[in-house]
């Protein structure tokens, strides 16, 4: 009887494991397309943002400005766009941390035909 009890023990490790291990490649699976989302949208943010920069400097020289580094709205435009390349830059990196972290795990053994 205690050997029983001791094979569905371990019977119920290597169950507990197999779960662990696959829930941990789900968090990290969902966390990569959330990431690829971020980055979607942050190129979107970037794309307005150049958009603007465009406008603003078409009316600032149909308004006679030769130093557009005195326009006050076009040095935040510019500020915005730096900040968001940077965070662009942030979540490829993680998420490029991430792949190749998951690259590293074992891949799980192939079944063979009996």
């Amino acid at each position: 009887m205690a050997d029983v009890r001791r094979e569905l023990q371990n019977i119920g490790d290597i169950v507990v494991s197999c779960i662990e291990k696959t829930a941990g490649s789900a968090k990290k699976y969902a966390k990569g397309v959330a990431l690829t989302y971020d980055i979607h949208e942050m190129n979107k943010k970037r794309q307005h943002c150049l958009i603007e920069i465009g406008r603003r400097l078409t009316q600032v020289s149909k308004e006679g400005m030769t130093d557009v580094r005195k326009d006050d709205r076009l040095m935040e435009l510019l500020s915005e766009a730096n900040s968001i390349e940077k965070a662009i830059a942030g979540f490829r990196k993680e998420r490029e941390e991430l792949i190749s972290f998951s690259s590293l795990l074992p891949k799980p053994a192939e079944s063979t035909p009996s």
